[in-house]
């Protein structure tokens, strides 16, 4: 669609990271799509986009700051892996839900690495 140097260069024109501004372009042109008529005020709409995309990226680096880990989809899956693990899962168990449900793949010691540098502790009878 783009060449690499122009690409670079709306990266960093509107603050984004590649993967983001492919989810940007993708959701905008979906929205554009469904406009019958493209008037100035639909285009500035566009930009609710942007911010939802930047306002995620802050969430997740709130999240990363609150539990030691630098893995995307640790972080982005981190309440379910919290649960199943609470729930007596062990970490091949953890690491087979996350490719059926979520089609990932984090290996058992990137799991086990998370688990053990935030101190969670698996739920004993019923109790926290």
């Amino acid at each position: 669609m783009f060449s690499q140097n122009k690409r670079k260069r709306y990266m960093r024109l509107l603050d984004l990271e590649d993967e983001e501004l492919t989810q940007f372009l993708k959701r905008y042109s979906y929205y554009l799509k469904s406009k019958k008529e493209i008037s100035p005020n639909v285009i500035l709409n566009g930009f609710f986009i942007l911010d939802n995309i930047r306002t995620t990226r802050e969430k997740e680096k709130a999240l990363r700051a609150k539990y030691k880990s630098r893995n995307k989809y640790i972080i982005r899956y981190r309440d379910e892996i919290l649960e199943l693990y609470s729930n007596g899962f062990g970490m091949a168990r953890i690491s087979n839900q996350l490719e059926v449900n979520h089609k990932v793949k984090i290996s058992k010691s990137s799991i086990y690495r998370f688990i053990k540098a935030n101190n969670i502790k698996r739920k004993t009878d019923g109790q926290p």
